[in-house]
């Protein structure tokens, strides 16, 4: 009984997908409020991250940030101008707070995902910081909700502009996407609507079955030793 035990916990070990040893790297700079930057964010770029055997392959940098400007004022503080105004200053302080203090990267892919969808379905509402964190019950609330209103996301929000500003060519839209830290036109505009494809492109080889478009989540190495589990079951039951 041990024996089998520990070939069922092998197999379950096995079966968890890993980082990948070359994770393709992609870079997004967006805005809080922007639609364009809302839209590609819910419908491309969240869903395809939801796919475990894709999202492992995968080393995602988010800059909230776009076209904002920002100076230092005499008493050393930062000032901002935003595309869609001080409230998407706001909102991308949220976004870099969440970034910053969020351990998980699935809750904050989450999160940023509820605050970006209540912007698009009500733009007037306050700003959803708190909701979203109570909805999915983010432990680092408070301390998102105090960084948002502190000088220290005046600090992360000027690190995503000096990001920003190191884009070449620069920044001229949003959302732009880079993959793998160079900048192609093609990709790029592909990508607003085929996230998904476009990044596959860069996934190396074995490439998942996601990418294939096949509707099987299960990889051929884990079916294989799913496989492999059964037959050292059923042997062991008729020895």
């Amino acid at each position: 009984m041990m024996y089998l035990l520990i070939v069922c916990l092998a197999a379950t070990a096995a079966a968890m997908p890993a980082e990948a040893a070359n994770p393709v790297s992609v870079t997004v700079y967006y805005e809080s409020l922007c639609p364009d930057s809302i839209n590609f964010y819910i419908n491309q770029l969240y869903p395809t991250m939801e796919v475990t055997n894709i999202s492992t392959n995968v080393d995602l940098q988010l800059i909230p940030y776009g076209k904002s400007t920002q100076m230092k004022a005499d008493n050393g503080s930062w000032i901002f101008t935003c595309h869609h105004g001080e409230r998407e200053c706001y909102g991308n302080k949220v976004h870099a707070c969440a970034l910053k203090l969020m351990a998980s990267k699935n809750e904050r892919l989450t999160y940023l995902n509820c605050l970006l969808k209540s912007m698009r379905e009500d733009r007037k509402i306050v700003f959803p910081a708190e909701k979203c964190a109570d909805e999915f019950n983010i432990g680092e609330k408070a301390q998102i909700i105090q960084c948002a209103n502190s000088t220290m996301a005046d600090d992360l929000l000027a690190e995503m502009g000096n990001k920003t500003s190191m884009l070449q060519p620069p920044l001229k839209s949003v959302p732009t996407v880079v993959f793998n830290n160079k900048y192609d036109e093609n990709d790029f505009k592909s990508a607003q609507t085929n996230f998904k494809g476009v990044l596959c492109k860069y996934i190396s080889s074995p490439k998942p079955a996601e990418c294939s478009g096949t509707s099987g989540s299960t990889s051929l190495p884990s079916s294989i030793f799913a496989m492999f589990t059964t037959l050292l079951i059923l042997a062991y039951q008729f020895h």
